[in-house]
């Protein structure tokens, strides 16, 4: 009899201890992945547009979990509520599921953020934290010591230089004389052949390219948008004039 109750006990320590294992490997948060904000320019302003991707084992459905996103607020992690809530995340079943085992946070600002999820059953697991970051806000300035003017009225030779500071990969330069249609096709920001002739100013504007993500700073004419237009215009050398010529006859 007590040999058949050890066994009884064995056999209850062993379920107690395994059945939590069990559980939780039905609800196991497999990886986790964020991307930061874009761009922080003038063209489209600071877009809040980071991501944080929570995927789960292949046995655990997101759907049917809750969650609760906290951020630090300054001095604390607070519970996001109400239009604080990143876009489609709390109901997995109604948009915020990126497939069966995936849940992804959108639409976030810069801070640092983590999620506190809830299984149908009450298993809890709480995510890493993530940092989301934006790049520098791009800006654009003219060197106007390198800025020459062309050597004729109506000629060529003018050169305006720009140089852009921030964002993030490789940029590519845009001159306009209308301000709003840009080509951008220069890597140095060097614009030789310029005259002075009928639009004796010009706009510049930049892209950075980062992979797939492309940046701009763009300020059109008449628009929306807060900022400064970067320009720089191109003096006129004045026309050739020739003196009064005297002569004397010869005696």
């Amino acid at each position: 009899m007590e040999s058949i109750q050890r066994r009884f006990s064995y056999l209850i320590l062993t379920f107690a201890l395994v059945s939590p294992l069990i559980s939780w490997a039905q609800f196991d948060l497999a990886s986790s992945a964020h991307t930061d904000i874009t761009c922080n320019n003038i063209d489209e302003g600071i877009t809040n547009d980071g991501t944080i991707t929570l995927t789960f084992d292949g046995a655990s459905s997101a759907r049917g979990k809750t969650v609760v996103w906290w951020k630090f607020n300054g001095t604390a992690f607070a519970a996001l509520t109400g239009g604080s809530v990143p876009t489609a995340i709390n109901n997995p079943a109604g948009g915020g599921n990126v497939g069966a085992t995936s849940i992804q946070a959108r639409n976030l600002g810069v801070g640092y953020y983590y999620a506190v999820i809830t299984g149908a059953s009450g298993e809890v697991e709480t995510s890493p934290t993530f940092s989301i970051t934006k790049p520098d806000p791009i800006s654009l300035v003219v060197n106007t010591s390198a800025t020459i003017d062309p050597l004729c009225i109506g000629g060529t030779t003018g050169q305006i230089s720009v140089t852009a500071y921030g964002g993030q990969g490789t940029y590519s330069y845009a001159v306009s004389t209308s301000n709003g249609s840009y080509t951008y096709n220069d890597a140095d920001g060097i614009f030789t052949g310029l005259s002075d002739a009928s639009n004796p100013t010009y706009h510049f504007s930049v892209q950075a390219t980062d992979g797939s993500n492309v940046c701009t700073y763009d300020y059109a004419a008449g628009g929306s948008l807060s900022g400064t237009d970067i320009t720089e215009t191109l003096t006129d050398p004045g026309a050739i004039t020739l003196g009064t010529v005297s002569s004397t006859n010869a005696v």
